[in-house]
């Protein structure tokens, strides 16, 4: 239901529109294909220098990419737009890092609510060469499949797991044999981050 909304995009755009386009997704591709607007893929491999952005990940690097396409078509240079890029301010709650005690990073991305959104953050921060000492995992249940976010958390050597009703035991429950990081059940976020904390060695 969820892509068939976003594809409603696509099915409604005419000739004067553009569609801004990551071509790596082929079903993607294909809804573009079937448009009457115009096509605009993106080179999702191109690099660029986030250094210097209050964003971080591979995710956001392609959402640049995506942006800076975007309003190259309505004639802002790629120089302006990544000039505009250095100084955008992310989402609270979105990766956003909220305090660092005792050599441990504390990150809030309590508004990356779905297994896709969460596996893009702690893609992003295993790729920021910070350990995964304890992610804080459920909430409310919308009917995600837990699968992917479970093998995620195994490849990523996630360690420990905090565990929120209603979806928490079921995201354990998905991980794959041999993956056992250390559970905590709770309802209450203070106890969460108090036990992830006591979890955590410095550099993570």
């Amino acid at each position: 239901a969820y892509w068939d909304a976003k594809r409603n995009i696509l099915r409604y755009s005419g000739r004067g529109d553009f569609a801004v386009y990551n071509p790596d997704f082929d079903v993607v591709a294909h809804w573009v294909d079937e448009s009457a607007c115009r096509g605009i893929p993106i080179d999702p491999h191109a690099a660029i220098d986030m250094t210097r952005w209050k964003v971080w990940g591979d995710h956001n690097r392609q959402n640049a990419l995506l942006a800076i396409s975007a309003a190259g078509i309505l004639g802002v240079s790629e120089a302006d737009a990544l000039s505009a890029l250095q100084t955008f301010e992310p989402l609270p709650h979105r990766l956003q890092e909220v305090a660092r005690i005792n050599g441990v990073t504390f990150i809030d991305n309590a508004i990356g609510g779905n297994p896709a959104a969460t596996i893009a953050a702690m893609t992003a921060v295993a790729e920021a060469d910070m350990k995964l000492g304890c992610v804080i995992v459920g909430g409310v249940d919308r009917g995600y499949d837990f699968g992917a976010l479970a093998r995620a958390i195994h490849t990523l050597g996630v360690s420990s797991l905090v565990l929120l009703p209603d979806t928490g035991r079921r995201i354990r429950d998905a991980l794959p044999l041999g993956c056992n990081p250390c559970c905590y059940e709770t309802d209450n976020i203070d106890d969460a981050v108090r036990w992830a904390a006591g979890r955590c060695s410095p550099d993570t």
